[in-house]
């Protein structure tokens, strides 16, 4: 006996799709343009760490950078595995740093006094490691 899906659960699956999908797609310009009022992704960025990387503000080794504010986004290697990430001119407080590797690693940041985000990459030893994050900021 087949039965076809109520009205109500497909919408909810719907709902459920854009949920889930919601923050791949909060990476894409698109959903970003909305500008800087609340509740939006005020900014984005995808970090390559290096040993190599720069100890001074530079796009280079970013991708998928974004700002709200329509000014850049830099960062800066401030340590194993400590960068300082700013998005220029823009309100955002909040962020959520996510790491991009295989192993499993903790990651943590703090405000620095000059609107920048210093973002921490830990091992589960609590030891400083060179890994690739994405920074996302409300």
């Amino acid at each position: 006996m087949s039965r076809k899906p109520s009205p109500a659960l497909v919408v909810s699956l719907v709902a459920l799709f854009f949920a889930l999908g919601g923050s791949a797609l909060a990476l894409g310009h698109g959903a970003l343009a909305r500008g800087c009022g609340a509740g939006n992704v005020r900014g984005a960025v995808h970090l390559h760490a290096s040993q190599a990387f720069p100890d001074r503000y530079t796009s280079r080794g970013l991708s998928g950078r974004y700002s709200c504010s329509g000014r850049g986004v830099q960062a800066k290697r401030v340590d194993v595995g400590v960068y300082d990430v700013r998005f220029a001119g823009n309100p955002g407080s909040v962020a959520v740093a996510t790491p991009i590797a295989s192993q499993q690693l903790t990651l943590t940041w703090a405000r620095q006094g000059d609107g920048a985000f210093r973002v921490f990459v830990r091992d589960l030893r609590g030891n400083g490691v060179e890994a690739d994050f994405a920074l996302t900021l409300s």
